[in-house]
This record gives structure tokens, C-alpha cells and sequence, in this order.
């Protein structure tokens, strides 16, 4: 009975250590894809400015901007799918504390 209770703590405690290396993991994610999308914002500018003097100016203009919007929205994306888990693991963390 007692080595039965230590194996139910162990697996709990696996379990706990199990998802947070999963939002350790989401974190690592959630970093290389701002850093991806703060690229592609810094694309859009050079777009920009790259064709400012051309006679593409105003193509390139709009979709430099394009661009630049694209990078804000993946980001924003990003960092609601990464709210969004984390909340769930922390509810999920609170129900396996909460049923000692």
C-alpha cells in the first residue's frame, strides 16, 4: 500500500516535470518565431527603402507594408497560441495539486 502511494507521487511528479519541459519547449518556439517574424518586419523596410527611388516605388511601398503587417499579425498569433497554452497547463497543474 505504501510503495503503491510513492509510485502514484512519482508518476505525479513525472507527469508536472513532463509538462513543464513542454512549456520550456513552447517558450523556445514562441522565441524563435518573434525572431523570425521581427525578420520578416525588418524585410518589409528594406523593402521600402531599398526601392524608394525606383519607378516600383508605390508596388513596393504597399507591399513592403504588406509585409510589415504580416510580421505584427504572426507575432501577435505567436504570442496568443503561447498565452493560450500556458493557461491550459497552468489550469491542468491546479487540478493535479488540487486532488491530494
Amino acid at each position: 500500500m505504501k510503495k503503491r502511494r510513492r509510485l502514484e507521487g512519482f508518476a505525479e511528479e513525472q507527469t508536472l516535470l513532463s509538462k513543464e519541459r513542454t512549456l520550456l519547449s513552447k517558450e523556445r518556439t514562441i522565441l524563435t518565431e518573434i525572431t523570425v517574424f521581427i525578420a520578416v518586419i525588418a524585410l518589409g523596410f528594406g523593402l521600402i527603402r531599398f526601392f524608394e527611388h525606383s519607378q516600383y516605388e508605390a508596388l513596393m511601398a504597399y507591399l513592403g507594408i504588406f509585409v510589415i503587417l504580416f510580421g505584427v499579425l504572426g507575432i501577435l498569433l505567436s504570442i496568443r497560441g503561447y498565452r493560450k497554452y500556458s493557461n491550459e497547463a497552468g489550469s491542468l497543474e491546479r487540478s493535479m495539486g488540487n486532488s491530494d
